[in-house]
């Protein structure tokens, strides 16, 4: 039986499109965890507080480093928390956590909120 020709590249193109595809979900759930772990341990350190800031640098460069990046290696330079009262710099973009919310806080949540990422859109 014979080959249809060209068929091999468009497959294989297919499969590493899939890959890649896969990858990337594997890095945005465990950048999740990652930021989940991270809030924990603020709220651990100051159980008083009810609010925390999620801050990254902008959402451009935030999200040209966590797809180029080794989030593990560079994960504090990605993301940090701050006081709900310290004023978020102009360079940066923050968001407002509650304590309760730290769950909820998925791979859509952050790909939404902090790469401008929508799922939906690709």
């Amino acid at each position: 039986m014979g080959r249809i020709i060209g068929t091999d590249g468009v497959r294989n193109k297919m499969i590493q499109q899939n890959t890649e595809t896969l990858e990337d979900n594997l890095r945005f759930n465990k950048l999740s965890k990652l930021i989940q772990t991270k809030l924990s341990q603020y709220f651990e350190t100051y159980p008083s507080a009810v609010q925390c800031q999620l801050v990254c640098f902008d959402r451009d460069e935030t999200r040209r480093k966590v797809l180029s990046y080794d989030i593990y290696s560079d994960f504090d330079k990605l993301f940090w928390v701050e006081s709900i009262a310290k004023p978020i710099s102009s360079y940066s973009y923050g968001h407002q956590i509650d304590k309760k919310d730290i769950d909820k806080l998925d791979r859509e949540f952050i790909l939404d909120t902090f790469l401008g990422i929508d799922e939906e859109r690709g």
